[in-house]
């Protein structure tokens, strides 16, 4: 059987056009997206600066700025807060690496500290209080309002820890033992039956089982 030359091209180029048709289809959307980055400042100055280190290739720091969601940094705060304090104490780039201009380093680290913070004023998350003993202000607050008596809580309960120059913090609340503290937890009962408290160390055991209901251990 012999073959046409010319119609035997003309297969091949309409085959060829068709291949490169298909393959720009498939690179359509990519190249789509790389304009809408190009157009954001701030994802430039990212991808420029940044993610030549800190992406899912090299990892340097444990960080993959390149998966981040720069548009929505609120789903990964703390990754972000991390960054605007490197921005804003000038560590990031680091010292002898190519630096963005100053303009541009403040106006990423105003754009994600507006974004977390609206984001965290929308969806308020104060945290949680660790279980902790009164100190001494509030013991002597709360026996008054309770019970309409004054107590002497310096006389009667340890010293109040510190913390941050605060007198309530959770961290500072530890168990103490040993004088300023009553035998079996009966601070309460004394002080209502109008008795004085004789000072004696308490077992960890029994200031434990008694404190929650009668003040604090």
């Amino acid at each position: 059987m012999t073959y046409n030359i010319n119609r035997v091209v003309d297969i091949m180029r309409k085959f060829l056009l068709a291949a490169l048709a298909a393959g720009s289809l498939f690179a359509a959307p990519q190249q789509a997206a790389n304009p809408a980055q190009a157009a954001n400042p701030n994802q430039a100055l990212i991808n420029r600066y940044c993610v030549t280190c800190h992406n899912q290739r090299l990892k340097t720091a444990k960080l993959e700025l390149d998966k981040l969601d720069l548009a929505h940094p609120e789903k990964d705060a703390l990754i972000w807060e991390r960054a605007v304090r490197k921005l804003r104490a000038g560590m990031m780039p680091p010292p002898g690496a190519s630096r963005p201009p100053v303009d541009a380093v403040n106006a990423l680290a105003t754009y994600l500290e507006d974004s977390l913070d609206k984001a965290a004023a929308a969806s308020p998350n104060p945290g949680s209080v660790r279980i902790h003993r009164l100190n001494r202000a509030e013991y002597a607050n709360a026996m008054r309002d309770l019970f309409g008596i004054d107590v002497n809580a310096a006389a009667l309960l340890p010293t109040d820890g510190i913390s941050d120059g605060f007198d309530n913090i959770a961290g500072a609340r530890r168990r103490q033992t040993g004088d300023g503290s009553c035998a079996r937890g009966q601070r309460s009962e004394d002080h209502l039956a109008g008795r004085r408290c004789e000072l004696a160390p308490a077992s960890r055991s029994s200031r434990r089982s008694h404190g929650a209901v009668l003040g604090p251990v």
